[in-house]
């Protein structure tokens, strides 16, 4: 209580965690959104399998993902993308 320097190092401490961590989100945003095709295309099998499908998606280009979903975890972070594509 009343400990103003270990509050202010507190503070500053949070506020560089806070920052670490957007610029770890921004880092990996933009390394996805630079090679999103690599993330929509779809694999021969899955094309194939896309064609046996019942279920039509109509004039869309079958050789792509309708969404996708990524997600990466550490011991100290965990981060998920999902996204209509």
């Amino acid at each position: 209580m009343y400990e103003k320097d270990k509050l202010e190092w507190c503070k500053d401490y949070a506020k560089q965690m806070r920052d670490i961590e957007l610029r770890k989100y921004d880092e990996i945003c933009a390394y996805i959104l630079e090679f999103l095709e690599h993330y929509t295309k779809l694999t021969a099998e899955e094309i194939a399998k896309q064609k046996e499908s019942t279920k039509t998606r109509g004039k869309s280009d079958l050789t792509q993902r309708e969404k996708i979903l990524l997600l990466e975890k550490t011991d100290d972070l965990m981060f998920s993308l999902w996204g209509n594509v």
